[in-house]
Formats: C-alpha cells, structure tokens, sequence
C-alpha cells in the first residue's frame, strides 16, 4: 500500500478510535455570575420523545430559580427580545417552567408535537445580581450518541466522512504532484490548490477530535471548534486568491500573473471580514439568539462580498476571454467561469435556504451542504489539472503564445491587429 494512503488510514483509525463508548449525555458545567435579575444560561435542542435534562447545582445565589422555555413565538422568542422592557416577574411568568431552589436537584422530561429548542434562563426577581455553579446534563435519546443536541444528530457521521474525502483529495493532488514534477509538467496550480486542500483536512481534523471526544464524554474541547474554523477561513482565503489568479489567466494564457497588487486589493476586504467573522464567533456572538454564524452583521458582509466578487471574477474572465485566441483555453474559461460563479454565489444562496430550514434541523443540512460545496469546488479544479501528458494546462507555456504583456485585468477594447502587436514574442 503506499505510505501516503497508509499514513491517512492510520490518522482515521486514530480519530475513529476515540468514539467509541462513552457518556451519554451533553454535560455542561461553568460557575456563572451575572450583574441582573434575569439572564440566559444554556440552550438544547431536545428530541420530541424521551428527551431529558438533570440539573444540579455546586453552589446557587439565595432567590435564585431555573426557568426553562420553548422555542415557541410566545415563549423564548417574546421574552428574550422584549427583557429590557418586561419586568423579572413577567419573564419568570412566561416560562415553560420554572423550579426554585427547593427543587434542586432536579431533572425534566421533556415531551412535545416535534424537536424542540429549549431555553434555560436563571432568575432572581429578589436581588439585583445572579451567581451560580452548576453542572446541566442533558440526554437525547438516539442511536447517534445521546449528548447531541436534535440538530447535531448525524453530525459525528458527517465530519468523519468529509475528513476522510479531503484527506483523500490531499493525497491525491500530492501523488499527482510528484507525477507532474517528475514529468516536468507544469504544476504552480497543483501545488497551490494542495496547500489549500491541504489546510482544510487539517482543520477537519480539529473538528473530528472535538465531535469525537464529546460523543464520549458530552464536552470535548470547544478551543478545537475556533481552531477548525480559524483553519477552515485560511482555506477559503488562499482557494479564493487561487481563483482571481486563474480567472487572470495565469498558467492558462500567461507565465506570469500580472496586476498581482489590484487583486490582492479585491482580496483583502474578504480577509477583514472573514477575521471579523472569526472574531465575533468567539467574543461577540449571542448564543441565545444565533443558530447559523452568518446571520450576522459580519456574516452579512461577507455574503454581500461574495455577490460583489462573483461580478468581478466574471468581468476577469471575460476580459481573459477576449484576448486568449485558442480554441481549448477559450473552451476552459466558459467551463471555468460558469463553475466558480457558481461557487462564489453558493454561500449567499446557502444562507437564504437555511431560512427556510427549520432552526431544529439547521445544522445537520449546513453542514454537509457547505463541506461539499467546498469539497467538490475543489475536487472540480484538481480535474482540470489532472496530471496526464494529454491535458494542455498542464503542459511548459510556450513563450510565444503567451499573452504575458497583454493581458490586463482591465485592459481596453482594442482591434485584433492591434493586440496581435501586444504579443511578447
């Protein structure tokens, strides 16, 4: 077997290894204080059948108690929008259910018509400032793992299987590297799109160890989640560049990319806002409202960024277009073009889509959407530079039918005897 394929083999056996058996429940454990009578604790999503939550409580502020509420308009939705202007004794009033000190330990069962999100809120219309230590343990009941949430259900599944795609995608474009080296073929497309694939299996590899290690012990290590995504942004950022570079014509139509700063000028805004993007899921994020990172105000440039570029990259491509004469190269633009327009504009049509998905349902139909969006994105431009002798753009550019001087991101329309004279022969 190769040592490249045993390598990725062993890794999965790895991470496989580390689900199995376990606890069977989301444990949550933190000491709280809060400067207010009401504020948010946790939030699960319970399956509508044998679902349940103990809660037990290190230590607790006198006149405190534990409200839980639905996800329904009337309850969780009504309440949290509205606390600044609604009085501890209406919230606590508006609760599915509450319990009091007198109660704890407790635990609930939790029954309903679907998959439902509950809200856990601690009250303590008796003071001014709420301190608790308390440890939430919370039970679905399914042949997936009990500690995940109704909308994670599947999840563990899902990121063990795109972690082994991607790996094989790494090895793959590795192998065809050495090939395309050893062939003295060209191969700046090939090594470059490596290191982006490259980056994203290893941020799956975060991820795969977090979901892994929590369908054991219900906590897994969440600082592992904020590495995937700060990895998988540094994936999307390098394959977007990558993009620009052959939308140019780079390694297509030209050896040399030119107006290499005006696209790092149309790439850094994505940098900023995928940083922001980052940022706020760390510190800024409201767990009580937020299911889905991009309903957000930096979730929202982005997708507005990605709508701007996809008319750029198209206005790129067309400029390439225009000056490329062979037949194949013009063929490879249109294909190009309409294939990553599309990719551009996938996460805006994502987003309004998840709309339309129930919030109990949202994360299990996100996460194999995007992960193969991006996989396929990927896998379709690693074709394109497949590493055979027959494929063209793979062949040494012959300098001269390169366009190296006359083509311009933004160059002016001229006649063909005049181009003809633009050629660096």
């Amino acid at each position: 077997m190769n040592v490249h394929w045993r390598a990725g083999l062993e890794l999965l056996v790895v991470i496989c290894g580390l689900c199995v058996g376990g606890v069977y429940s989301l444990v949550t454990i933190h000491h709280k204080v809060f400067d207010e009578n009401w504020a948010f604790v946790e939030k699960f999503c319970f399956l509508n059948k044998g679902a349940y939550a103990n809660v037990d409580f290190y230590s607790i502020s006198a006149g405190t108690a534990i409200n839980f509420y639905a996800d329904m308009e009337y309850s969780w939705p009504k309440v949290y929008n509205t606390r600044d202007q609604t009085s501890c004794a209406y919230k606590i009033h508006s609760a599915s259910r509450s319990y009091t000190q007198d109660d704890m330990p407790f635990q609930v069962h939790i029954y309903g018509g679907r998959d439902r999100w509950w809200f856990v809120a601690a009250s303590n219309c008796d003071g001014d400032e709420i301190d608790i230590h308390y440890n939430f343990t919370f039970i679905n009941p399914s042949v997936s793992g009990d500690q995940f949430s109704a909308d994670e259900i599947g999840l563990l599944q899902e990121v063990l299987l795109f972690l082994s795609l991607f790996w094989a995608l790494a090895i793959g474009l590795a192998i065809s590297l050495v090939i395309l080296i050893k062939n003295k073929l060209q191969y700046a497309i090939t090594d470059r799109l490596l290191a982006v694939v490259a980056v994203e299996a290893v941020a799956l590899i975060f991820w795969s160890v977090h979901v892994c290690i929590f369908s054991n012990n219900g906590i897994g290590y969440p600082e592992l989640v904020s590495t995937f995504n700060f990895f998988d942004i540094v994936s999307e950022l390098i394959f977007l560049l990558l993009i620009l570079y052959l939308g140019k014509g780079y390694k297509i139509s030209s050896r040399k990319l030119t107006h290499h700063r005006l696209l790092l000028l149309l790439w850094f805004p994505f940098i900023w806002a995928y940083l922001a993007l980052y940022f706020y899921q760390l510190y800024g994020v409201d767990p009580a409202t937020t299911l889905y990172i991009y309903e957000s105000i930096p979730g929202y440039i982005i997708i507005a960024l990605r709508i701007l570029m996809m008319f750029v990259f198209l206005f790129i491509v067309s400029r390439t277009f225009i000056i490329e004469t062979r037949v194949e190269n013009r063929r490879f633009y249109i294909v190009f073009a309409a294939t990553y327009a599309l990719w551009f504009i996938s996460l805006p049509i994502i987003v309004l889509a998840m709309h339309f998905v129930p919030a109990w349902r949202r994360q299990k139909v996100v996460v194999p959407v995007q992960l193969g969006v991006k996989f396929f994105s990927y896998l379709i431009l690693a074709l394109m530079f497949r590493p055979l002798k027959s494929n063209k753009f793979v062949q040494k550019m012959d300098p001269q039918i390169s366009f190296d001087n006359a083509l311009q991101v933004f160059p002016a329309t001229a006649p063909a005897a005049e181009r003809k004279e633009e050629v660096n022969l």
